[in-house]
């Protein structure tokens, strides 16, 4: 199983994190599938494990996502595209990454934003 220090590290790069809100010390960045309760920021990514590992395969095969929020759907939609960018079709830890852009949730009310999820996909034979 991949670590999901791999993919903080992989999107912890200016190409994305020039794009989020600062908190604390750092930018919102978050492997996590919730944020963190004291987080107020306007821009963000969060990610997280969205699928159970199945030893039965010949490979080892991983799903996240990542939740790419902003105040605009442009910026979403900037957000995830920059994660994209930065990990699709790499590899880390002898995985290959293949990403896939959903489509943008709109705010749920006028305290929430656009989130625009991206698929990631890991992939290793074993």
């Amino acid at each position: 199983m991949l670590n999901s220090s791999d993919i903080y590290n992989a999107l912890n790069v200016a190409s994305v994190t020039s794009l989020l809100s600062a908190y604390k010390n750092g930018k919102a960045l978050f492997s996590a599938s919730l944020m963190p309760s004291d987080c107020t920021a306007s821009s963000s990514v969060n990610f997280y494990l969205i699928t159970p590992i199945d030893c039965a395969l010949e490979y080892d095969l991983e799903y996240y996502s990542a939740s790419c929020r902003a105040k605009t759907e442009g910026q979403s939609i900037a957000i995830a595209r920059a994660v994209i960018d930065a990990i699709n079709l790499k590899t880390t830890s002898n995985y290959n990454i293949i990403c896939k852009l959903n489509r943008t949730i709109p705010p749920a009310d006028s305290t929430d934003n656009f989130n625009t999820p991206v698929e990631i996909r890991l992939k290793k034979k074993r």
